[in-house]
């Protein structure tokens, strides 16, 4: 059994990698709560949120797969991240990549992950269109 340090509900491992396994891949950190109870609804509570994820993280890296592990701590840096100013998400499709702009002057920025273009102001995806 696991123990949900938000609520104390207890869940079955099965049943434990099967929501978060899902709430990782689909969902923002700030829902990763209990599925039975819904808990912890944190709001704009960022602190109690931080402490809820570290302990979820442990626990994930317990009971879940490396993969599952690995990107569980990506949305966590990115929700960090997210909290900067400056703090960008890629528009283009497939990409989604978060990163600081620290170059808020430019209007165009280059995605480190995926190297297109965007928009800062607008979040637009800018096509470049080349004439020979």
């Amino acid at each position: 059994m696991v123990y949900m340090p938000a609520c104390g509900d207890l869940l079955c491992k099965d049943c434990f990698k099967a929501h978060f396994s899902i709430a990782i891949r689909e969902k923002s950190v700030k829902h990763f709560n209990c599925p039975i109870c819904g808990l912890p609804d944190l709001g704009n509570n960022d602190q109690m949120l931080e402490m809820n994820l570290q302990l979820l993280v442990a626990m994930v890296k317990v009971h879940l797969d490396s993969t599952d592990y690995d990107l569980c701590q990506k949305k966590l840096a990115d929700f960090n991240l997210s909290k900067e100013p400056g703090f960008v998400r890629c528009t283009h499709e497939g990409c989604g990549a978060g990163f600081i702009n620290d170059f808020r002057d430019r209007k165009k920025v280059e995605c480190p992950e995926c190297k297109r273009l965007m928009c800062f102001l607008c979040k637009k995806k800018v096509l470049l269109i080349i004439i020979q």
